[in-house]
C-alpha cells in the first residue's frame, strides 16, 4: 500500500511517510533480489495482510467512507475495522540496462476484503460514498543516476 517500489511522486511528498496507518497492523513477507533469467533482471516479491483494530461501532458516526482523511489533504491510511482485512500482493522488477540505467516494473493488486455489513449500515451509505473494490496498480520507473 502506497508508492511502491521508488517511493517516485512528482511532487517530492512521498505519501508513504505522510501515512499514519494508525488503528492498522500487519504481516509480510518479501522474496528480494532473485535472479531466473538474467544477472541483470532482478525480481522482488512481496505479501502482506493488513488487518484493522478501529471499532465497527465507530462507522455510524463517520459521514462518509473517507472520513478519516485530515483537513490538510493528506491521506491518514485506511480506516480499517476489526471486521475488515485487505491482502497485498507486489512483484517489482528491475532491469539494469547499463551501469547507471534501471528500468523497473512494478505489479501490485490488493484483495479488499472490507466488511459490507459494516461500511453499508442504515443511515450510513446516504452519501453513496462506500464501494466496494480491489485495488492494483501498474508502473514502469526509468531510472538514471548520476
Amino acid at each position: 500500500m502506497g508508492d511502491g517500489n521508488l517511493y517516485w511522486s512528482p511532487r517530492n511528498d512521498f505519501q508513504d511517510l505522510n501515512v499514519s496507518l494508525a488503528g492498522t497492523w500487519g504481516i509480510g513477507l518479501q522474496l528480494r533480489d532473485m535472479h531466473f533469467l538474467h544477472d541483470d533482471l532482478s525480481h522482488t516479491f512481496r505479501a502482506a495482510y493488513w488487518g484493522g483494530t478501529n471499532a465497527p461501532s465507530m462507522v455510524k458516526y463517520m459521514d462518509s467512507a473517507s472520513a478519516w482523511n485530515s483537513a490538510s489533504g493528506y491521506f491518514d491510511g485506511p480506516y480499517l475495522t476489526t471486521h475488515d482485512s485487505l491482502v497485498e500482493f507486489n512483484l517489482v522488477n528491475v532491469y539494469q540496462m547499463y551501469e547507471n540505467f534501471d528500468i523497473n516494473v512494478e505489479l501490485g493488486y490488493i484483495a479488499n476484503f472490507m466488511d459490507d455489513d459494516t461500511w453499508k449500515r442504515s443511515g450510513y451509505n446516504n452519501f453513496g460514498s462506500y464501494e466496494k473494490q480491489d485495488i492494483w496498480k501498474a508502473h514502469v520507473v526509468f531510472t538514471y543516476k548520476f
